[in-house]
């Protein structure tokens, strides 16, 4: 059953879409509304593929755990810290924060698309709890696009046109 692979490439998905809202608002902290979006985003999406775990295992997929995971990204933000200090800053304020949403934001669809068709499939496979629980994530993947796809508009007027 093609489910497991599914719920395993979503649950990557939403980690990684979680990653990078932390790593954006590293990069962001000194914009306190934006870092904190973006902490409250990723926070999210944690908790998102957290809640996949039990579903998976009904469906005979093993997911990478929580504890990997934040290894990972504790490695990786150290990382970017550290080439931080040693790249230089791009000239034109607002152009990383247009690079982050334009990375962000294809991201966020591709969690959305998974989360219908998780939708789809726990309604063919009569599994009521995971129908839900992709019905429920749906609506909060959906505010994280539209305020992705809202700052990306603001940022795009003031870099593009006000630089």
């Amino acid at each position: 059953m093609l489910l497991g692979n599914a719920l395993h490439k979503l649950h990557d998905a939403e980690a990684e879409l979680g990653e990078s809202f932390r790593a954006a608002a590293e990069r962001h902290a000194d914009h306190l509304g934006l870092a904190h979006l973006c902490q409250r985003f990723a926070a999210q999406c944690e908790r998102r593929a957290e809640g996949l775990r039990p579903l998976a295992q009904r469906y005979g997929a093993r997911l990478e755990g929580a504890l990997e995971r934040r290894i990972g990204e504790e490695l990786r933000s150290g990382a970017r810290r550290a080439l931080a200090k040693v790249r230089p800053r791009t000239s034109v304020p607002g152009a990383a924060l247009l690079a982050d949403l334009r990375r962000l934001y294809p991201m966020a669809h591709d969690c959305e698309i998974g989360w219908v068709l998780l939708g789809e499939a726990g309604h063919a496979a009569h599994d009521a709890g995971l129908k839900a629980f992709a019905e429920d994530a749906l609506p909060e993947k959906q505010a994280q696009i539209r305020w992705i796809r809202t700052t990306l508009r603001e940022s795009a007027v003031q870099v593009l046109v006000f630089s």
